[in-house]
């Protein structure tokens, strides 16, 4: 709640694109216009995430969607929408940069979410009310559910390094530990271990990418707000991403990723919009 069909989505999504300047809404709205995107669930296309954004340093990216006319699946759609411009914008140069590490991948992503997000919030009504729910979800989500599952695969990875072997138990143990640190004061009565299974199948690089994609996505946001990163500057490092380290490419973000006080003030943005929405 509330509906949204295809077409009011896709104008909330471009208008949420202004602080990145009129060539960046430009350029999502040239893609659109290119019919890159494959809106709703079909037969032959994968069908058990909201959304995601296949590419090639030849022919570019598109968005295949399982678009549900709801505000949920807007944020999917304006997520893969931030990877499509990442794409977009580093295949300008030489085919052999038109790639991205994984590292930084989720910052334009995760970027789009939170404009859109805002955008939401300043309309009030039933989108905003949509808005606090995926925000929260959103960041909480990247930064401390991405956060409990790189540690534990990390943990995993530890104890088969130094010649221990893993059974349900020790995974069980594992998980229920964390589950005490980072999602306190919740309290888990009732075997706070069962789900670890799923986290077990997942690398410790899928989850941290989506740890820095968050961390970097609130300094661009917060530096755009109070004009220490210009909106060109911005759309110039998408098309470095090919070209340079990935840390170096957080620096120009200013954002040191090899420092720990990068992901302490990513929590306090999150505590502010958490204040923000009470």
């Amino acid at each position: 709640d509330p509906d949204l069909p295809y077409e009011r989505a896709r104008e909330l999504v471009v208008e949420a694109m202004a602080p990145l300047g009129d060539d960046y809404a430009a350029r999502v709205e040239r893609f659109l216009g290119e019919r890159r995107v494959d809106v709703y669930p079909t037969r032959d296309k994968r069908t058990d995430i909201p959304a995601y954004c296949p590419s090639t340093a030849t022919d570019g990216a598109f968005v295949l969607g399982n678009f549900r006319e709801d505000v949920r699946t807007t944020f999917f759609f304006a997520h893969e929408l931030g990877h499509a411009m990442n794409v977009a914008s580093h295949r300008e140069g030489p085919v052999r940069y038109a790639t991205n590490s994984q590292a930084i991948s989720e910052v334009p992503s995760i970027l789009h979410e939170l404009l859109l997000a805002e955008a939401m919030l300043d309309r009030g009504g039933a989108l905003a009310a949509a808005a606090r729910s995926r925000l929260v979800e959103c960041i909480g989500g990247n930064l401390y559910g991405a956060g409990m599952g790189a540690a534990f695969a990390h943990r995993a990875a530890s104890v088969v390094a130094d010649g221990g072997e893993l059974t349900p138990g020790r995974l069980r143990e594992s998980y229920a530990d964390l589950r005490t640190t980072f999602e306190a004061p919740v309290d888990f009565p009732d075997d706070p271990g069962r789900l670890w299974f799923p986290h077990a199948r997942r690398g410790i690089y899928d989850s941290y990418q989506y740890v820095l994609g968050a961390t970097g996505a609130l300094v661009v946001r917060d530096r755009l707000r109070e004009g220490s990163l210009s909106a060109a500057d911005y759309r110039e490092l998408l098309g470095a991403t090919g070209r340079e380290p990935p840390v170096a490419l957080f620096e120009r973000l200013g954002c040191d990723v090899t420092d720990a006080g990068a992901y302490g003030r990513a929590a306090a943005a999150f505590d502010d919009y958490l204040d923000a929405l009470a």
